[in-house]
């Protein structure tokens, strides 16, 4: 189950410092700005597999505000994409690790998957009738133009 964060800038230490640092807060909802959207797939003791968009470099580094435990920092040791691995600068407690999985959000249950696969297919239906009809006008209109240029010749 995927946590949702909100990465930001700390604001007015930067400049003290030798490298970057953003804050992680798990407490965001998925409805955070999709700049700064972070998705956490895997949580552990010892770090994080995160998802976002936002430009993060290896090195840099996190301070994650885990709202039973506080304040934690982590490094990015390597990305891919929009993929990032971090490791805690020391170990989380597993009482935190726990409560922060707790707060992400319940798995869909099959009625729900079901109703959004179907919702998919009638859309991906009706955006294909759409194509058909579009190209049916191409057609048209390029019978149309070869028409007139055969007469003119």
């Amino acid at each position: 189950m995927p946590l949702f964060a909100h990465l930001e800038p700390e604001k007015g230490k930067a400049e003290r410092r030798s490298s970057r640092r953003r804050k992680l807060r798990l407490e965001a909802g998925p409805d955070a700005a999709s700049e700064s959207r972070v998705i956490v797939h895997d949580l552990s003791e010892r770090g994080m597999l995160l998802e976002s968009a936002a430009a993060v470099a290896v090195g840099e580094t996190l301070d994650l505000v885990i709202p039973e435990a506080g304040l934690a920092k982590a490094t990015i040791i390597w990305n891919s994409g929009h993929y990032f691995g971090c490791r805690f600068d020391k170990p989380l407690t597993g009482s935190a690790v726990s409560a922060a999985l707790l707060r992400s959000p319940p798995a869909p249950s099959d009625e729900q998957r079901k109703r959004t696969i179907y919702n998919a297919v009638a859309e991906l239906h009706s955006l294909a009738r759409q194509v058909e009809q579009i190209t049916d006008q191409v057609d048209r209109a390029i019978n149309e133009i070869n028409a007139k240029r055969g007469r003119s010749d």
